[in-house]
């Protein structure tokens, strides 16, 4: 364990390893992947990994300090290419598009004639 239970909250990376098994077994970057099967398909023009610079301006600003430690917040810049896609963080979107996304599961896996899941048995 890496912190007593209780102490502290830390993420588990098993999105980051799911998203690097899923370029493993497709072939490609994850951020292709889910612009190929699933942004593009649902119509999420703003969903992506690297935000354009001309749309940096959407982008939601944290506060400049965490209110509770006082420290510095510090965000991934969406603006800039990364090392490699992260399946737990990296992508940006709008409210918009993730309601696309929440609409698509309320319909059972299907959104405008798009289906990303199967149809429930």
């Amino acid at each position: 364990m890496v912190h007593q239970p209780g102490t502290a909250w830390e993420y588990s990376l098993s999105t980051d390893v799911l998203g690097r098994v899923v370029e493993v077994v497709s072939g490609t970057t994850l951020s292709r992947f889910l612009s190929e099967r699933v942004f593009t398909p649902l119509k999420m023009s703003d969903t992506a990994f690297l935000v354009a610079k001309e749309k940096a301006g959407r982008l939601a600003q944290p506060f400049a300090t965490d209110t509770a430690t006082g420290k510095p917040i510090e965000l991934l810049d969406v603006t800039a290419p990364q090392k490699n896609d992260a399946g737990g963080a990296g992508s940006a979107s709008t409210t918009s598009d993730y309601a696309r996304f929440c609409q698509m599961l309320l319909n059972g896996g299907q959104l405008e004639g798009a289906r990303l899941l199967s149809a429930p048995p």
